[in-house]
């Protein structure tokens, strides 16, 4: 009997994580009314390749950049196949810079770079004409969902 009621325990408690599991969202980054789902990039060596190499970009996706401490951080677009609208946001959660349809880079070296004028703690890079469509500005919040 106590051995059959551990069992409906368990039974129950795995359940409610596989139900659980079910309902975590894809982090998101969100600015004004448009929301991103993002994929996020913490180590150095995922950072260095970011999104080198895909094919594109779903206009609802983005990848998020997060650093240990704000800092000047630069971005290339080397092997790059389509443009991107890189946003920096600084540690209070306020966007300080926008690189408008930032181009792939077609020469082998040395690629441009773009950097903010501000320290950051985040980048978010998106589809670029992203940012222009709906008029994001430096200043704006960005609000963070299961990041």
């Amino acid at each position: 009997m106590v051995v059959n009621t551990i069992q409906k325990a368990l039974v129950l408690l795995i359940l409610l994580l596989i139900t659980l599991t079910g309902c975590i969202s894809q982090p998101k980054a969100c600015i004004k009314d448009s929301c991103y789902d993002v994929e996020i990039e913490k180590d150095d060596i995922d950072q260095a390749f970011g999104l080198m190499f895909h094919d594109s970009l779903k206009n609802d996706q983005g990848m998020l950049f997060i650093f240990d401490q704000p800092g000047y951080y630069d971005f290339w677009m080397k092997n790059m196949k389509f443009s991107l609208d890189i946003i920096w946001i600084d540690e209070n959660e306020k966007i300080i810079h926008i690189e408008h349809s930032a181009h792939p880079c077609v020469e082998d070296e040395p690629c441009s770079t773009y950097k903010p004028q501000k320290k950051a703690v985040y980048v978010l890079e998106i589809s670029a004409g992203d940012a222009k469509k709906h008029s994001f500005d430096i200043g704006d919040r960005v609000t963070f969902q299961g990041v």
